[in-house]
């Protein structure tokens, strides 16, 4: 791990962006911005759809057949 990288861990320990004891809608937002600027791996492929007239989004890895489903709703 680089010394850039360790200080990255070592603020992100210090000063985390969510605040377990807060309000559950602005987490939601944060957590939402976070993840958002995590890239997906090469192999992932994301598809858009709806399910009974709900958003969802289908997530496939290339070379990986499963019958599992996972469901999350906000």
């Amino acid at each position: 791990m680089s010394k850039e990288q360790r200080a990255a861990v070592d603020q992100l320990a210090r000063h985390p962006p969510l605040d377990l004891g807060g309000d559950v809608a602005a987490q939601r937002a944060v957590f939402a911005r976070m993840i958002a600027g995590i890239p997906l791996a090469g192999d992932v492929v994301s598809t858009p759809g709806t399910l009974g007239g709900i958003p969802v989004v289908g997530v496939d890895v290339t070379g990986v057949a499963s019958a599992d489903v996972l469901f999350f709703a906000r």
